[in-house]
Parts: C-alpha cells; structure tokens; sequence
C-alpha cells in the first residue's frame, strides 16, 4: 500500500513537466591568483578545501597560499578564511605562522585544519600551537571569545577516568555554539581509545557522548561500539554517526551485521539508538535486499539522516548494490540507487556509486557527490555534485564540464573545464545555499556557491491542496546568490 507521503508525491510529480529543472549560475567566492584577503604580504590563493556554508550563506575554507613573501614554513599557508565583519564579508581567520596568543599566549599556529561555521558566522576547527607550550588545540567560540579554546591534547577528557585527548577529528559546529567532535584518548586501554564528545551550546559543559566499548543503544545482541566515523551534529546538539560494532556481553557480533547507523531516534533531543544495521531489510529496494554496509551520515535540523550504502541479497550484485537514503519524518525513501540513469547526461551514462560527502538539510534536501560510468564516461568526465529535491535528480557540475568564472582581476570571464569536484557535509544549508570546489584542467581552483529555491510550479499548489495533500514535490532553479 502506497504511503501517503509516496501518494502525495505521485500525484503531483504528474503535474510538473520535466522541464521545470534548469540549471542557473554561480557565485565565486575565491580563486587561484585572486589577493586572499586580511594577509599582510600580499599572499594569493593557491587552492582550497572543501568549503563549509552557514544559512546566511556565509562561506568559510582552509586556503593554501602563494606569493613571494610566502615560505614553507607560512604557506602551507594554510590560512582559515571566512566572515570577519558581519555576513557577505569575507576575511583572515587564522594563519599557520602567526601570533595565536588570543588562545594561549606566547604561541603561533601550526598547520590549521579546515573550518566549520555556523550561523553567526563563528567558526571552530583544529590546529597545533607552538611556542611557549606545543599542543594540538579544538578552537571555536567561546563564553569569553569567538575564537577561544574548547580543549586541547594531554587535557583531562571529561567523563574518562584518568583519559586525556592525544588527537581531534575536525570539529561541528551549530548555531548555538555547540561542538561535536570524535577525540583519541591517551592514558586508557586501546580497546576504549576513541570516543565522541560535544557540548549543545556556547555556555554548556563538554561531555562524553559515547565512547569505544560502551553498549550500542538499540543493538539486541549487546553489541558494542568498535570505532567512529562520519559524525554528523545539528542545531539540537543531536550527533548520529556510523560505528563498526563488536560482540558485547550478548550474542556473537559477526561480520554480516557489524556496521551500524546511530543518531536521534524520535526527532530532536531523542535518546541516541540504532537507526539501521547491516543485514536489515533496506526499504524500497526489492524485498530480498538487505543493508551491507554504511558510508557517510547526514543529520539534519529536525533530526533526519541521509546516507549512503551498499545492499546485499538477491536481485542485488555490483552493478546495482551502491544506494543513497534518507530517513525523513520517520520514513525511509530510496533517493538515488547505482544503475539509475544520470538526468541531463547522454542516453547510457549511470550512477555508479556515491562517495563520502552527502550534506542534508532541514527541507530534506540532499547533496552528494557520486561516480559515473557508461558510454563516453571516462577519467576525466566520471565525478558528478549532484541534488536530490522532493526526490528529484539534478547534476549541478560535472567533470568535463566547461564552467565560466571571473579571472583575479576582476577584469573579464574566462571558461575553464573542470577536473575535480570538493565537497563535504557542510556544504549545504538549510536555507538552500550550497558550496563547492572545483579544480581545473590548467591547474586552477576555485570556491563556488549556489543557491537552490523550492518553487511549486504554478497550479501545482492549489490542486494539491484541494486534494488535501502536502506540497512534497518541488521544482528547483539556480539563482546568484
């Protein structure tokens, strides 16, 4: 029996032409040669990370730098960029070389990790500090600061008995000033050295979340955590992640359901339990497939996940097994599945599996990036950034693709083919803003924004709700944001 969210879906997906989907254009944000601005030496950008996006739209970027004044030793120059007076600025956040004495003093920053920024335009990331004391430092926003610091290695690590941090993955950050983050621990057995930490606002305590060793809620064989990874953190200090499981106090743990899903059960400030398992039955995917394994995690604001996978089963093999979901208002949808035929490409050319980053927001939006295969499709036109909106496919840049931007100067365009694609989770807003990168055939880079708009198509709206039924199906264009 049809779902009343898939039946709402139906019937207006019948009342909007395929036509409705266009692409539009772009906004750049910085460029290989372009002056990096708030440096002192005249640095230029050189290439970038993936960047990270708030709902004003504001972006920030790790951005390696060059020039004549830039050495080795301030190059790497890695710099955090992002907004320093207000939203639509743009500016130096920090700087491998320079004074990070605000934080702790008599000290520099070593090599600076990759920022993420939330709504107020804070940002929180990872560096080493050197000088008057050497330490690997988790800097973000701070009841006293913007950029101060939240914790920092060979510190005791809360809820960890005689633990302390030996190392950080990249930090979340939300809107309230919450950080997720998953840490190495020292001082304690191998077997229960990694664990997830995070505070849900500016002025709260960090604690531990969960930690390697402990019980997986929701697991009926008591299986336990192994390790962490594709954490995910929103606006409710909610984190859902992936986990490899081992056998707990209860029934053996075997390879052929050792991968979990774990977040929010029941919407926001839900208690943490299993959400999907290797070796259950993937919904929507023929009824003998099951789930095989899990790739990266999106939550979103209302306590959603998207993610990514492989099936098992039959029917399932590997031309079909590589699948992206999300759970959105507590029912599972099959968003895109290998084998499916890639919208806008020449007929032949499929979705051949889904890589790491898949960012997913509060509409139930997705992005992600996946791999390409068929006729004509070889190593330098494979990679897609696709969206997927009210279960519609549309491929926002292509490898291969010729993609206009604006030379340094500002004077004239210049169209250049792209030749890879950065993206991660925090690339999509709630507001519609996504942000990428894009590397090109002459060695260029570039960050890039755009924006996607969820228009009902003209009559849509009213006959649906005549029909008593929610507006589900979205027509979506590109605008200069």
């Amino acid at each position: 029996m049809l779902s009343f969210r898939t039946l709402a879906v139906l019937l207006v997906a019948l009342l909007v032409p395929s036509s409705a989907f266009a692409q539009g254009s772009f906004n750049q944000v910085a460029i290989t040669g372009e002056s990096a601005p708030g440096v002192t030496d005249g640095a230029e950008f050189d290439f970038f990370s993936s960047p990270s996006v708030n709902a004003p739209g504001d972006v920030a970027f790790q951005g390696f730098l060059q020039g004549e004044m830039v050495s080795f030793a301030n190059n790497n120059i890695v710099a955090n960029f992002g907004p320093t007076s207000g939203a639509g600025s743009l500016g130096l956040i920090a700087r491998q070389g320079e004074s990070a004495s605000e934080v702790i003093d008599e000290t520099t920053f070593g090599f600076i990790g990759p920022p993420a920024i939330n709504a107020s335009g804070d940002v929180a990331f990872t560096a080493p500090l050197e000088g008057a004391v050497n330490t690997t430092a988790l800097l973000g926003p701070t009841s006293g600061s913007s950029l101060g610091l939240i914790a920092r290695t060979d510190a005791p690590a809360p809820g960890v008995p005689g633990g302390t941090f030996s190392s950080f993955v990249s930090p979340l950050l939300n809107a309230s000033g919450g950080v997720a983050f998953t840490g190495v621990l020292g001082g304690v057995d191998s077997n229960s050295n990694t664990a997830v930490f995070g505070r849900s606002a500016v002025d709260s305590s960090l604690g531990l979340i969960a930690r390697e060793g402990d019980a997986a809620p929701g697991a009926a064989d008591a299986a336990a955590f192994s390790n962490f990874s594709s954490l995910s953190f929103n606006a409710s200090g909610d984190v859902a992640f992936r986990s490899i499981l081992r056998t707990g106090t209860g029934a053996e743990v075997t390879s052929d359901n050792n991968i979990g899903i774990f977040g929010p059960t029941s919407g926001v400030n839900s208690s943490l339990g299993l959400i999907a398992r290797e070796g259950d039955a993937a919904p929507g995917a023929g009824g003998a497939a099951l789930f095989n394994s899990f790739g990266s995690i999106s939550l979103n604001a209302s306590g959603d996940v998207a993610f990514n996978g492989s099936l098992r089963g039959i029917g399932v093999d590997n031309t079909n097994d590589a699948v992206l979901y999300s759970l959105f208002a507590d029912e599972f949808e099959l968003l895109a599945r290998e084998g499916i035929s890639v919208p806008g490409a020449d007929d032949g050319v499929e979705l051949n599996s889904f890589f790491s980053s898949i960012a997913f927001n509060a509409s139930g939006d997705v992005a992600f990036t996946a791999s390409l295969r068929g006729i004509g499709v070889d190593n330098t036109n494979d990679v897609a950034l696709f969206t997927s909106v009210g279960g519609e496919l549309e491929v926002v840049a292509r490898e291969g693709d010729l993609f206009t931007v604006t030379l340094p100067d500002g004077s004239s365009t210049e169209d250049r083919t792209i030749s890879f694609i950065n993206f991660s989770s925090l690339g999509l807003s709630d507001t519609g803003t996504l942000a990428f990168g894009l590397g090109f055939t002459d060695g260029t880079e570039g960050v890039f924004t755009t924006s996607i708009v969820a228009v009902p198509e003209p009559g849509v709206g009213l006959l649906a709700l005549a029909a008593g039924l929610p507006l589900l199906v979205r027509r979506r264009r590109f605008e200069v944001v």
